[in-house]
């Protein structure tokens, strides 16, 4: 006997014993499901048993697979099914779509930095730009050159180093006299105007006694060169117990001119 589909009219030849009383099958075509029952046909004489595939009910959870090629070649095939358009993936949409407890899961490149290891960074940074900067954070802030003579860093702001310096007590034409020398070197990487030096006599607490000042040798020094300087005090004061020597700063010019 024949049965169709009422939904794509595909026609299938089935033995009538197949159906028994009646049951519901599954076309092969369209995977649309009916209930049919044996109906007699002037050919169903003609059949022969177990010619044909029986027909599986939907309890087999097995489509139709007794199908007539030569019926399903002539008849329409129903409209394939149009595939939505390819959606581009976005980490950031697809994150939003998540559960809160996956978000939660979200790795994190800074999870495991601790705050103290960040400060600490950042310390060290900083000391290590005020290691290599001093010279510009002490002519920014001369009150700082203290704090770095403190820690065993010195600051040289001026570029200039005075060393070997001598002193030496005469008497000449029965008058005493302070004779001082030394040398003063560019320590920098930059040619220097070499500034007027400033020796004073000083007493008890370091009390400044007496002070005046010389030149060096030669009045520009370049990277890495030195200059000789001598200086002469008659009569110096008695109660003197050092020595100091040093370049001329502003506030020396500054008591000099009132």
């Amino acid at each position: 006997m024949t049965i169709i589909c009422p939904s794509c009219e595909a026609s299938y030849q089935i033995a009538p014993d197949t159906l028994g009383g009646g049951r519901k099958v599954r076309c092969a075509r369209c995977r649309t499901e009916w209930f049919a029952e044996a109906v007699a046909e002037a050919d169903a004489g003609s059949l022969e048993p177990g010619t044909l595939e029986p027909i599986f009910g939907l309890d087999d959870a097995v489509a139709i697979d007794a199908v007539d090629e030569q019926a399903l070649e002539g008849a329409p095939r129903p409209a394939a099914a149009r595939r939505p358009p390819a959606r581009k993936f976005s980490p950031r949409a697809w994150f939003a779509r998540q559960p809160r407890a996956v978000r939660r899961r979200r790795p994190s490149r800074f999870r495991d930095v601790r705050p103290v290891a960040i400060v600490a960074a950042l310390g060290a940074v900083i000391i290590g730009l005020l290691i290599d900067q001093r010279v510009t954070v002490v002519r920014a802030a001369p009150s700082l050159a203290h704090l770095y003579d403190f820690v065993g860093l010195p600051v040289n702001v001026r570029g200039l180093a005075i060393a070997d310096l001598r002193s030496v007590e005469r008497i000449e034409e029965g008058v005493p006299l302070l004779l001082a020398t030394g040398v003063v070197t560019n320590v920098s990487d930059d040619v220097i105007e070499t500034p007027r030096i400033r020796l004073a006599i000083t007493g008890e607490r370091d009390r400044e006694l007496y002070a005046w000042t010389t030149v060096a040798s030669r009045t520009r020094l370049a990277p890495g060169e030195s200059s000789p300087f001598r200086a002469r005090l008659a009569s110096p004061p008695a109660e003197g117990h050092a020595l100091t020597v040093r370049f001329v700063a502003p506030a020396d010019l500054a008591r000099a001119g009132r």
